[in-house]
């Protein structure tokens, strides 16, 4: 017999192991937090909805997730963390109009929430609206200068619209706050490569790859900034040693055939 079928599993046991433990352990608490629904309060049945939901998306079910979320949100249309959640997981999905939409709502909610602008300006940046990401993610980094991922996402931004020096000044904040973000490395090297800065670009690509020895992409980069030097041979190894990481990595393919 499970150990949340026996009465000493009292309800606010339900609740507690709706929100920590083992996934199915949580999934089944919050099936039962939820079942009780009537008997409980309204903000329990909420919770239990956006917490099995998270468990969910944990296993990789997010159209299960989504119906969790969906009707967490008929319970409470205003609710910032369903709000957030789903926005979360339709931008995971590329479905970019509903997940601005929700962000959007959840802004309307909570309009201190870093991570609502966060995640809106990420759509928007998905969509190459950059204007209107560089808007939200300037909010979410005066509610909150901590925000390591809101630096690289504006700077990413920055970059798209062919402003490396400002896109360069927040790869520098976002590695000041993260300075151990091997992506972040390789995108401030792709920077300084740009600028005509190899030896920039090589110290980057080379503390990228430091920090993720299997990070595929860092050789690539790296590869093409020695080539860029006319050191062949380093490009070279570096392009081997990307294939034997990903052997579909197409660019190192190309590159080394």
């Amino acid at each position: 017999m499970s150990s949340l079928s026996t009465p000493a599993f009292a309800r606010t046991d339900f609740l507690a192991a709706c929100r920590t433990g083992e996934i199915e352990t949580r999934i089944a608490a919050c099936a039962e937090v939820i079942s009780r629904g009537r008997g409980g309060t309204k903000r329990n049945q909420l919770f239990a909805y956006i917490s099995r939901a998270a468990a969910y998306r944990t296993k990789g079910d997010s159209d299960r997730a989504l119906a969790d979320l969906d009707k967490a949100l008929r319970l409470s249309p205003k609710s910032a963390p369903a709000l957030l959640e789903r926005g979360s997981i339709y931008r995971d999905r590329g479905d970019f109009d509903r997940a601005i939409a929700d962000y959007g709502a959840a802004i309307s909610a909570q309009p201190k929430s870093a991570t609502a602008f966060f995640g809106r300006a990420e759509s928007y940046r998905a969509k190459n609206n950059l204007d209107s990401a560089i808007a939200d993610y300037d909010v979410a980094l005066r509610l909150d200068k901590s925000l390591a991922m809101a630096r690289r996402g504006r700077a990413t931004a920055y970059r798209d619209k062919g402003d490396l020096d400002r896109a360069l000044a927040d790869f520098d904040a976002a590695l000041t706050l993260d300075p151990k973000s091997a992506p972040t490395h390789v995108l401030r090297g792709a920077i300084y490569h740009s600028k005509g800065n190899l030896d920039r670009a090589i110290a980057d690509y080379d503390k990228a790859i430091e920090l993720d020895p299997r990070y595929a992409s860092a050789f690539v980069e790296r590869a093409n900034a020695f080539r860029d030097k006319h050191e062949l041979e380093r490009a070279k190894q570096d392009l081997e040693a990307a294939l034997k990481l990903n052997p579909r990595l197409g660019p190192a393919k190309v590159a080394l055939y």
